[in-house]
């Protein structure tokens, strides 16, 4: 995902860059005749913002992807940025809502394998709800070294507030189709 992000970045500004001056030719009745030395500047000037952008997904990832668990609390990101007190969960929800767009109907034509995984993890996911209001979508699963254990502990630690009969609001199901799972979804998010 991060080659194929960075490489995105690499190679779309160029892409853009390249369009508006064509544009630019055909609106002015100019012969479109690019100078293969300003190629080379305008892609040694997007190298730069490709190699940030790339580092900026990768942080992205490892951040979503560092969990611990204390004896009290739920901590997450690269840096801690998360920290989930045990007592601050008001509800534990299993599984995420489906998704029942046409998307996702093609995408079962389509793509199967990745259907069923996308499938599995709602299935296997937490949604831990807070009493502030905010939202956890929870998948560790597969999280090397011990993503499963922790989700188990968490399971477990927390099956007093767990609630089997618990329905998605329309909001709720808005706000996690847009955030991604292992973020923390914020009360105001609008």
């Amino acid at each position: 995902m991060t080659v194929l992000g960075g490489s995105f970045f690499a190679v779309f500004p160029v892409l853009v860059i390249e369009v508006i001056v064509a544009a630019y030719c055909s609106l002015v009745g100019a012969p479109l005749t690019i100078n293969p030395h300003h190629m080379v500047i305008v892609y040694l000037t997007t190298v730069p913002f490709a190699v940030w952008a790339t580092y900026a997904l990768i942080q992205n990832r490892n951040n979503l992807l560092h969990w611990r668990l204390t004896e009290t609390m739920l901590i997450g990101g690269d840096k801690e940025s998360v920290r989930i007190p045990f007592e601050s969960v008001d509800k534990v929800v299993l599984g995420l809502p489906h998704d029942s767009r046409p998307t996702q109907t093609l995408q079962k034509m389509l793509r199967p394998a990745i259907f069923e995984y996308n499938t599995w993890a709602k299935d296997n996911s937490l949604c831990l709800i807070l009493k502030t209001g905010e939202l956890l979508p929870l998948f560790l699963c597969i999280l090397p070294p011990d993503g499963a254990e922790i989700m188990r502990e968490v399971r477990r630690r927390l099956q007093h507030v767990v609630d089997h009969g618990y329905t998605y609001s329309a909001n709720e199901i808005s706000l996690l189709r847009r955030r991604g799972i292992n973020t923390l979804i914020k009360k105001d998010t609008a």
